[in-house]
C-alpha cells in the first residue's frame, strides 16, 4: 500500500472506491489487461488517472464490483461496500449470527458482513458502522 507519494500517507483520510480498488488489485497481484472490462454503465470517467482505471478495470475483470451501475470511483467507500468486495474475491462460506445492532438483514451488504465477521476479518462491539 502506498501514501500520496508526497511524503504523506493519509491514515486519518476516508478512501475513495477507486483508492480501495487499487489497493485490491495492488494487494493481490492482479496484473494490468489490456481487454476492457469497465463498461458504459458504470459511467467511469476516461480522463481517471491511469492507475485508477487499471484497478477498477481488473476489479471488474475478477467480479468484484458490478459492471452494469455506476461506479462512482471519487465517492468514499462504505464498510458496507468494503465487505461487498471482500467477500466477492473471498469467498467465505461460514456465516455468523447477526449481533450488530445496526445492521439489518434486508440490507444488500448483510451477508457479506456477517460472513466476514464468521471469518474473523471483521470485528465489533455490537456495532458495525463505528
Amino acid at each position: 500500500m502506498n501514501g500520496y507519494g508526497n511524503g504523506l500517507f493519509g491514515f486519518k483520510d476516508s478512501m475513495t472506491r477507486a483508492q480501495f480498488a487499487t489497493v485490491l488489485s495492488r494487494m493481490l497481484g492482479w496484473n494490468v489487461t489490456e481487454q476492457a472490462y469497465v463498461t458504459g454503465a458504470m459511467e467511469v470517467d476516461p480522463q481517471i488517472a491511469d492507475v485508477y482505471w487499471a484497478a477498477i478495470n481488473s476489479a471488474a475483470e475478477h467480479d468484484v464490483v458490478d459492471t452494469y451501475r455506476p461506479f462512482r470511483p471519487n465517492d468514499p467507500i462504505t464498510r458496507g461496500q468494503m465487505a461487498s468486495m471482500l467477500y466477492k474475491i473471498f469467498g467465505w462460506t461460514a456465516k455468523a449470527p447477526n449481533q450488530f445492532t445496526d445492521l439489518q438483514e434486508w440490507a444488500w451488504y448483510a451477508d457479506a458482513i456477517l460472513r466476514l465477521r464468521a471469518a474473523g476479518v471483521l470485528l465489533g462491539d455490537g456495532e458495525f458502522a463505528k
